[in-house]
């Protein structure tokens, strides 16, 4: 199972363009922002807080 068929399972096509946009926009990789909304259990791009440090995103594990 490839990356793009492990993201078509998981999120809709709408959520993997927005992630798509928001990588671009934030300067991270779209593999990077899909492993914070697994490690955190957060089903919607729109829910990934705004603020976000490199090592949040890195780890995938949010600062409290």
């Amino acid at each position: 199972m490839t990356k793009s068929d492990f993201l078509a399972l998981r999120f809709p096509v709408a959520e993997i363009a927005r992630l798509d946009e928001l990588a671009a926009a934030r300067g991270y990789s779209r593999s990077a922002l899909v492993r914070l909304m697994l490690r955190r259990g957060i089903k919607y791009a729109d829910d990934i807080p705004a603020k976000l440090t490199d090592h949040e995103v890195r780890t995938g594990r949010l600062a409290a």
